[in-house]
């Protein structure tokens, strides 16, 4: 038995189309983050080449996504304050009525 952790970042899939809101029912739409992702067959390609040479951990990010699997290794409190501080924005956009409020997918991939 092996064990491979795959670490996706963005990937233009239907991900946040399908994902279910708080009253159950399908998002019907995407996120500019995951539209501005990584292609599917090129996430997948590096996934199988990953597989294939046996690594233990795969990454498949860019950008800010990719930096931060780099920081988490060196800094990882850095990591997690900086998530925290972008959640605690999220909700504020999110609780001010900004339903789309999201990552700007220019900082993230």
């Amino acid at each position: 038995i092996g064990l491979t952790v795959i670490l996706p970042g963005s990937v233009r899939t239907d991900i946040a189309v399908n994902a279910l809101g708080a009253d159950g029912q399908s998002r019907g739409k995407s996120d500019p983050n995951i539209e501005a992702g990584i292609d599917p067959a090129d996430a997948a390609r590096t996934i199988v080449e990953g597989l294939g040479n046996g690594e233990r951990e795969i990454v498949v990010a860019r950008g800010m996504e990719e930096q931060a699997h780099s920081l988490r290794a060196l800094q990882p409190q850095a990591v997690f304050d900086l998530t925290a501080r972008e959640g605690e924005r999220l909700g504020r956009l999110r609780e001010s009525g900004q339903t789309d409020a999201s990552p700007d997918p220019a900082t993230v991939n």
